[in-house]
C-alpha cells in the first residue's frame, strides 16, 4: 500500500453506517464507490445495492478486498485509477437506466476536485442520480457557498451548475487513520438532468467564470479582459445590459448572472 495515493482510513463504524444510510440505496440500484480502501463501506454497499463496482487504484488494496469480499456475487472490485478510466465504458450497463445509480466515496483530499467534475460531467445517458461523498469540510464549504462569500468560487460554480448541494455532516479528524489534519464532511450531490441555467455556449460560460475567479481580487471586467482578452468596453455594455454593477467582483455574481453575462458576450463577439 502506498502512502503517496493520499489514503486517509476510515475507521469509524458508525459513520460508515451513517453514510451508506444517507445514500438511500435501492435494491435496484447500481453503485460505483470510489476508493474502497479496506471496505469499510463496501460491504455495507453490497448488502443494498444490486451492483456494486468498486475501483481501487491501490494492488494491494484491490487484492485485500477481493480477498475479503469473494463471497459476494454483486461485488466488482476494479484495480484502476478512476481519474483515467473511460466512465462511459465503465457503466454501459446502466445506459439508460442512470436514475439507479450512485456514487459514493470517502475521497483523497489530492483529487477531490477532478473525481467531482469527472463524475458530474459525464454524458447524460451515464450520469448518477445522486453522489454521497466525504471530503474535506473546507471544500464541502465552497461547494455549497452561495456568492458574496469568500468561500464562494469557481468550484462553487461548477458543482452547483449541475448539482443541488446538500452538507449533511461534519466528521472529525479523530476517525481517520492515519489522521488528517483537518475535519472532513459528508455531502449529497443531487445530480440535475438539465443544468441550473442554459447558457447559449456552455464553453465560453466556462471561460467567463474561470477567468473571473482566477484573478478574484479584480474587478469583474478587468478579471475578463486580462484573461480572456475581449475589450473592456465590449465586457462593460454586456454587464449593462444584463444589469449587473460594473465596480461589481467576482465573488458577487450568481451562475445565472454568469450565463447573462456570458450569453451577451458571445452575441457580440461569434
Amino acid at each position: 500500500m502506498k502512502r503517496r495515493w493520499g489514503q486517509n482510513f476510515l475507521v469509524d463504524h458508525n459513520i460508515a453506517g451513517k453514510i451508506v444510510r444517507e445514500a438511500g440505496i435501492g435494491p435496484d440500484d447500481t453503485v460505483v464507490e470510489i476508493g474502497p480502501g479496506r471496505g469499510i463501506l463496501t460491504g455495507r454497499i453490497s448488502d443494498k445495492a444490486s451492483r456494486v463496482i468498486a475501483v481501487e487504484i491501490d494492488r494491494v488494496l484491490t487484492e485485500g478486498l477481493t480477498e475479503r469480499f469473494k463471497s459476494l456475487d454483486n461485488l466488482e472490485v476494479i484495480n484502476k485509477d478512476f481519474l483515467k478510466i473511460d466512465l462511459p465504458g465503465l457503466l454501459k450497463h446502466v445506459s439508460g437506466k442512470s436514475s439507479g445509480l450512485k456514487f459514493i466515496s470517502n475521497l483523497p483530499y489530492n483529487i477531490t476536485t477532478p473525481v467531482i467534475m469527472k463524475v458530474i460531467s459525464v454524458p447524460a445517458g451515464f450520469r448518477p442520480v445522486e453522489c454521497v461523498f466525504m471530503v474535506q469540510k473546507e471544500v464541502a464549504d465552497r461547494m455549497r457557498a452561495n456568492p458574496g462569500g469568500k468561500e464562494y468560487g469557481m468550484l462553487s460554480v461548477s458543482v452547483q451548475y449541475r448539482c443541488d448541494v446538500k452538507y449533511l455532516f461534519k466528521v472529525s479528524r479523530k476517525v481517520f487513520r492515519p489522521r488528517p489534519k483537518v475535519d472532513s464532511a459528508v455531502i449529497r450531490l443531487s445530480v440535475r438532468k438539465e443544468p441550473v441555467v442554459k447558457p447559449v455556449n456552455e464553453e465560453l460560460f466556462f471561460k467567463v467564470a474561470r477567468a473571473a475567479f482566477t484573478q478574484r481580487r479584480k474587478k469583474f471586467y478587468n478579471s475578463i479582459s486580462n484573461v480572456l482578452e475581449i475589450e473592456k468596453d465590449v465586457i462593460l455594455r454586456a454587464m449593462g445590459r444584463a444589469g449587473v454593477d460594473p465596480d461589481c467582483r467576482p465573488e458577487t455574481l450568481s451562475i445565472s448572472q454568469f450565463a447573462g453575462i456570458s450569453d451577451l458576450l458571445y452575441e457580440g463577439i461569434k
